[in-house]
């Protein structure tokens, strides 16, 4: 077998593993932003012309894959696959963490071609979150390098990511990491490396050109999943600040990244002679490809193209009403009876406002395309985050009830 010491051909001592620069944590700024506008949503005017859509997010049974793979012999020669997948609905927080990562070893192994002459030449699949922030800070950091982005399409409203709410946490994949400290301080790095690129953005006054923004994120619910994560402000409150909710609760202090402003942003990064549009059906396709390290950011497809079985495809329900109040903040933790809780949140972004509510394993075929057994659903989801406002958030039902 092929391993990266018989690659450098003549026992050259293996690389060290990368160290990880401490990350500088900042917290999100409210300095200068606009009020919250602490009002409850009027949610039967916005109703009329909502919009509602359907996510598969590729959710990864045992945490997201972030690893160097190879050397692999080929008939193009000798390549290296990072794999960066499997993020499930923390994509968009673990983005620009993952992507630093990758900077990392994708610098190792470019060492390790200089050492024999061999040019190195980059390519990334994928155009999600994933892919565009790997790809990115991949060009910034090998300026000299080409990095090119393959994607099945460049119509980003068609990515699972264009469809996220935003919220930086890593909601759904938290619990997967909380079963140790080294798996908890592992999710942690990944996190603070991401907050140290916002924080940069914010010093330097790009994060609003990011669709980066401070939000005041309320709970019902102590278990966020913030707990662990340093840069975010926790604050307690005996009466949340928002008139129509009961009772006592939380504030988290954290950021949104909307990705329909991210993805356009990010993808403008990237020169239109690097860009490919190229569906791949086979591991053997993506081996043929005239690349020597090659970053793995199919999401869910990875599931077919390298027989990932840990891969489950989760379906999920937003609604998108406009936001004319101009809210700036987040509701999020459920709603129901202590032993009923539901899945209940609202996310104000720039120029709308986010409802979701669901979680659903799903077959590996299931359609975004909105079907008859899906409108109750987002009629349930409606009605409750309506009741959360209302005062009435503890009767919240199921979404899987009619009554």
């Amino acid at each position: 077998m092929l391993t990266r010491r018989g690659f450098l051909a003549g026992g050259a001592a293996l690389l060290g593993m990368p160290s990880i620069a401490r990350a500088q944590i900042c917290t999100p700024l409210f300095e200068g932003a606009a009020p919250d506008n602490l009002v409850p949503p009027t949610f039967d005017k916005l109703i009329r012309n909502a919009q509602r859509v359907i996510g598969v997010r590729p959710h990864r049974i045992g945490g997201f894959r972030l690893e160097t793979e190879g050397p692999l012999t080929t008939p193009k020669g000798v390549k290296f696959i990072v794999h960066n997948y499997g993020h499930s609905g923390a994509g968009i927080t673990l983005s620009w963490g993952c992507a630093a990562e990758v900077v990392e070893k994708v610098k190792e192994l470019v060492a390790d071609f200089e050492k024999l002459k061999i040019k190195p030449n980059i390519a990334v699949i994928g155009a999600g979150v994933i892919g565009l922030t790997s790809a990115t800070e991949l060009r910034n950091a090998f300026r000299t390098l080409p990095v090119t982005v393959y994607s099945d399409t460049w119509d980003l409203k068609k990515t699972t990511s264009y469809k996220a709410g935003g919220q930086f946490e890593p909601s759904m994949i938290y619990h997967q990491y909380n079963t140790n400290d080294e798996r908890r301080r592992l999710l942690k790095r990944y996190v603070e490396r991401s907050a140290a690129r916002i924080c940069w953005l914010q010093r330097t006054g790009e994060a609003a050109s990011y669709g980066i923004a401070a939000r005041r994120n309320f709970t019902l619910n102590e278990q966020a999943g913030f707990d662990f994560a340093s840069m975010v402000v926790k604050v307690d409150h005996q009466k949340l600040p928002l008139t129509t909710l009961q009772g006592g609760g939380f504030e988290y202090r954290t950021w949104l990244i909307n990705p329909q402003i991210l993805l356009p942003k990010l993808a403008a990064q990237i020169p239109a002679k690097m860009r490919v549009t190229k569906r791949f059906r086979s591991r053997e396709e993506i081996e043929a490809l005239p690349h020597n390290i090659i970053i793995n950011c199919t999401g869910f497809g990875a599931k077919a193209l390298f027989e990932d079985r840990n891969l489950q495809p989760r379906r999920g329900h937003l609604i998108l009403l406009r936001n004319p109040q101009k809210l700036r903040y987040f509701f999020s933790g459920g709603c129901g009876r202590e032993d009923e809780r539901v899945i209940s949140y609202m996310f104000a972004r720039q120029d709308d406002i986010v409802i979701g509510g669901t979680l659903r394993d799903a077959s590996d075929g299931d359609s975004v395309t909105i079907e008859d057994d899906d409108k109750p659903i987002f009629d349930r989801m409606f009605s409750n985050i309506k009741m959360v406002f209302a005062g009435q958030s503890d009767q919240c039902r199921r979404l899987d009830t009619t009554s």
